[in-house]
């Protein structure tokens, strides 16, 4: 005779989840979470959703509050901020070219604006990319003259949770590569013998062979920052900062010569790989005659140009027209 199997376990209803409008007339669910919402607010804001509604109404089957419940394959996270950011007009205070969006808000308007065609908020998404990783030395330059707030300016990235390492695979999941060596750079920057760099969330902290956390490098992009590093810090000597330790100037006033010396002791230890790409500094001027004023100031800004026009390359990636047209 046979025997009538028993369920493995009590059954697993889905739970609601803010946004839940008890007059709305449409329940989206994924990763066993709803959202009760309206259909024509979605529609206005994405074709996607409103192609989705207009093939049909959901599981017939599977109904809500009189509400038919259309699945999805979301992370249950990023469609509960998108869905606030298109019902609640207030979402928006936050994302203001004045003030930093969160990481995960970021996240999700990239990935569900992408996919959905949110097109508002993929651009949100994107131009606040385009400040924080610029892809050229001139726009680098002025986002920093022009703000006095240390970085990250327009991404609300925490180090201290490894969200510099979450950006650099969220520009990778969207094949925005050109945002790529700035992200890595920032990466890069880390430096060992700073004590305020810590273990768990340093370059140097260790990298798991296997691990599927977001916050954690690929042992690719692990080694090209380790490798930049070395790089940059290199050529900031033998290029930007190179006046400091040169022969060449034909200037033979010994003021000059043991004051590019201090310079260099200044910035050799702790080396900041961000100086590669510095600005000339008038305070340098004071104690340096005009000649060696105009051949330093030269030399630090085709340095820094020469070391931007590399960086694709020293980690590992297309010159910069490459990654601006892929």
């Amino acid at each position: 005779m046979a025997s009538i199997s028993e369920p493995d376990g009590p059954q697993v209803y889905p739970r609601r989840s803010d946004p839940w409008f008890t007059d709305g007339n449409i329940v989206l669910e994924t990763e066993g979470t709803q959202f009760k919402v309206y259909q024509g607010i979605l529609a206005a804001n994405s074709s996607i959703f409103g192609d989705l509604f207009n093939i049909g109404q959901g599981d017939a089957e599977h109904v809500v509050e009189n509400c038919y419940v259309v699945q999805l394959s979301d992370k249950a996270e990023d469609l509960r901020i998108v869905l606030h950011s298109l019902h609640d007009c207030t979402m928006y205070d936050h994302v203001g070219m004045d003030k930093k969006i969160p990481v995960n808000v970021l996240i999700a308007y990239l990935r569900l604006g992408r996919k959905y065609d949110i097109a508002h908020l993929s651009e949100i998404a994107m131009s606040k990319l385009d400040l924080e990783y610029p892809t050229t030395l001139e726009a680098r330059r002025r986002i920093i003259a022009s703000s006095s707030i240390p970085w990250p300016r327009f991404i609300d990235i925490d180090r201290t949770k490894r969200e510099h390492f979450l950006m650099v695979n969220i520009i990778r999941e969207h094949d925005i590569h050109k945002y790529l060596p700035c992200a890595m750079l920032v990466c890069a920057a880390a430096n060992p013998n700073d004590p305020r760099e810590e273990k768990t969330w340093s370059l140097f902290s260790p990298n798991p062979a296997v691990n599927n956390d977001e916050r954690y490098l690929s042992t690719i992009d692990h080694f090209a920052c380790m490798r930049g590093q070395k790089i940059i810090g290199q050529l900031l000597f033998d290029d930007t900062f190179s006046w400091m330790k040169s022969s060449d100037c034909p200037c033979s006033t010994p003021q000059c010569a043991e004051f590019k010396s201090s310079l260099l002791s200044r910035y050799v230890s702790p080396i900041n790989i961000g100086w590669a790409f510095a600005t000339w500094d008038p305070k340098w001027e004071c104690k340096l005659c005009p000649e060696c004023i105009t051949l330093c100031t030269n030399c630090t800004n085709q340095g820094a140009q020469k070391v931007w026009n590399q960086l694709p390359s020293i980690f590992g990636l297309p010159a910069w027209d490459e990654l601006a047209s892929a």
